[in-house]
């Protein structure tokens, strides 16, 4: 959440009306600390519950603001499974540590039918704008920008990218995948089905 551009100035913002005092304490000050271990985090397994209710607000915020994208494929099938919305990284790079949908490399991917994924991914567009309009002292119009959500876009893959996109899905599964070409009468709604009646079973 650190790393998402304007959360911590956000949160300084409302602390500082809330206290009604001014801080020298800037955001960058706050990620600089985290990052050189300076701050810890120390969980609480008890407040998990609470936590997931608190940030839900935040992740819903993160995934409006995602420039996202319908791959749309006339030559080969999406695969689904029993986990279908599915994280990737690109590029993969393991020296650096992987921060969830904060992560400037994320894809969140999810197979909506047979020919068409959808991918959601950081709108750095929309972001440097954002970062403009802060810098120049326009707030209001910044916030405006912010609460606009992106177009959604579409684009057509070949069948060796509905391959790879199919590789990952498949290397995401829990333990069930299925292919639209091999239940060629059902719709993915109705594999969804199939899947929780394994599970119930």
């Amino acid at each position: 959440m650190i790393d998402r551009p304007g959360f911590l100035e956000e949160r300084i913002n409302e602390m500082k009306a809330e206290e009604g005092r001014e801080t020298n304490v800037t955001a960058d000050d706050l990620r600089h600390c985290f990052r050189t271990g300076q701050i810890g985090l120390a969980p609480n397994p008890g407040s998990s519950l609470w936590a997931m209710g608190a940030v839900a607000e935040k992740v819903t915020e993160i995934y409006f603001g995602l420039r996202w994208t319908i791959l749309e494929s006339k030559a080969a099938s999406f695969v689904t499974s029993d986990c279908p919305v599915h994280r990737f990284y690109s590029p993969a790079a393991p020296e650096r540590p992987y921060v969830g949908l904060a992560d400037d490399r994320i894809q969140v991917r999810f197979p909506i039918s047979r020919r068409r994924m959808l991918v959601a991914e950081h709108d750095f567009k929309r972001m440097d704008m954002w970062h403009k309009l802060m810098e120049r002292g326009l707030d209001r119009l910044a916030a405006r920008r912010k609460a606009a959500a992106s177009e959604i876009r579409s684009r057509e893959v070949e069948a060796a990218e509905v391959k790879e996109l199919n590789a990952h899905t498949i290397s995401m599964a829990s333990g069930i995948v299925m292919s639209p070409e091999e239940m060629p009468e059902m719709s993915l709604s109705e594999l969804f089905g199939v899947v929780f009646q394994r599970y119930l079973a």
